[in-house]
């Protein structure tokens, strides 16, 4: 497999997003002061040092439903539910990560439902959320770390966006 240095990776991404970004951009509804006040403060705690990069920022979800999916992933991974524009909310969790939710007009087929994986410090606590919150438990977490020292489980939202669910074990000696 071919390797790209960082320089020759922006260059071509610079150079492929270049006349997407000179065409003229649609204007979204005016924030509100307080969202730009987030928005400044997410854009400061974000300015990193560009050898920490490429890192996860965020996870978007759709669904038909913003107050079950905002309930769910608040309950089950905890975070600061804040709305970002009409019919797009956040949920920033400790990690920094956001989960943004955006209202969909429709159900999307399971099958083409995003997933990502997060990793929690207690699992076995973390599913017993996600039932509590309306989701269902896909496969149960592995009753033992793996050779990699893990545990692992599958979940899904209401929306049925699947979910896996890491847990890192401390290595024995």
């Amino acid at each position: 497999m071919h390797r790209m240095g960082f320089a020759a990776a922006a260059a071509l991404v610079l150079a492929v997003a270049a006349p997407a970004f000179a065409q003229p951009q649609q204007q979204g509804p005016t924030p509100s002061p307080e969202m730009m006040q987030r928005m400044q403060q997410m854009r400061a705690a974000n300015t990193v040092d560009p050898s920490q990069l490429p890192r996860l920022y965020s996870v978007r979800v759709v669904t038909t439903d913003m107050a079950r999916a905002e309930h769910f992933y608040h309950d089950v991974f905890g975070g600061r539910v804040s709305q970002i524009f009409p019919g797009e909310d956040s949920v920033q969790l400790a990690s920094g990560v956001n989960l943004v939710i955006n209202r969909a007009r429709e159900p999307a087929p399971a099958a083409s439902a995003a997933g990502f994986i997060i990793q929690v410090a207690d699992i076995d606590a973390t599913v017993q959320r996600v039932t509590a919150a309306g989701g269902t438990v896909v496969r149960a977490p592995s009753p033992t770390p793996s050779a990699f020292g893990t545990r692992a489980g599958q979940i899904r939202d209401p929306d049925g966006v699947g979910i896996e669910i890491i847990q890192f074990t401390a290595p024995s000696h």
